[in-house]
């Protein structure tokens, strides 16, 4: 997800660090950090460019710095417009919210609205999810009382919002239980499903954990490339997509065993 706005955000938050700095020469980019509400690492790496910017994070740092309407109103322009071909209608949920639909088939449902189905029923989407009618009914009426869809007087349902995301590093036990949800359809797929239907690969590699958060920022990157590409087809089968990157052996760095 590139955005042009990117080197301006940038700019306006290196002249208020200069600016600061010209007033306090020890004043230090932690306490920078801590002014705007971010970690320093975030922080770093969103002056050095490296960091995608979210809408959530300008009007945070906007609120902090205490800019004047018409500056963070300019801000905010600048990261909508910035937008290199993607929809970004993002939705994102809070934890209670996502709390009581994070069983996958609420999102397994969503995504089937968008396919050209006979018609909108319970049973139906049991049968395309193979699970029971009654779950279906539930996440269902769980999705209508959420106001995450609403249901037509054609009697089918339709989404209310675009795209719907979790907030990014926020470790609850929700997500850790989707994301288990996750590894087992996985595990079912790479079981039952021919190999044209299905791509399960991975890599082992020597990295510098410092790297981290710039191989998040390529991954979300390369899921919402890749979203935007599968979802302009015709649309007839719900595919989820999982990158996994995690350690399998201690960090040297931390260790005596391991240290030189």
């Amino acid at each position: 997800m590139a955005l042009k706005s990117q080197s301006s955000i940038q700019a306006m938050l290196q002249e208020h660090f200069a600016h600061a700095q010209l007033k306090n020469p020890a004043y230090s980019l932690r306490s920078y950090a801590r002014q705007v509400g971010v970690s320093p690492g975030a922080l770093s790496q969103a002056l050095k460019g490296k960091r995608r910017f979210s809408k959530k994070m300008v009007e945070k740092i906007c609120n902090k710095l205490l800019l004047s309407p018409n500056k963070t109103r300019q801000a905010l322009k600048s990261f909508e417009s910035a937008i290199e071909g993607f929809d970004l209608n993002y939705t994102e949920l809070s934890s209670d919210i996502y709390h009581a639909i994070s069983d996958w088939e609420h999102f397994a449902i969503i995504s089937l609205l968008d396919l050209k189905l006979s018609k909108h029923d319970h049973a139906l989407f049991a049968e395309l999810l193979s699970i029971s009618e009654q779950k279906a009914k539930e996440a269902l009426d769980r999705l209508l009382r959420l106001k995450l869809i609403k249901k037509l007087p054609s009697g089918r349902y339709s989404k209310l919002h675009t795209r719907i995301k979790t907030s990014d590093e926020i470790s609850s036990l929700s997500l850790k239980k989707a994301h288990m949800q996750g590894f087992e359809k996985a595990k079912d797929s790479l079981l039952n499903d021919p190999l044209n239907e299905r791509d399960i690969t991975s890599i082992t590699m020597a990295i510098d954990p410092k790297r981290m958060q710039g191989a998040k920022d390529m991954i979300r990157k390369f899921q919402d490339q890749l979203a935007q590409y599968l979802e302009a087809g015709n649309k007839s089968q719900v595919y989820q997509l999982s990158v996994q990157l995690f350690p399998i052996s201690k960090n040297t760095s931390k260790s005596k065993r391991g240290a030189k």
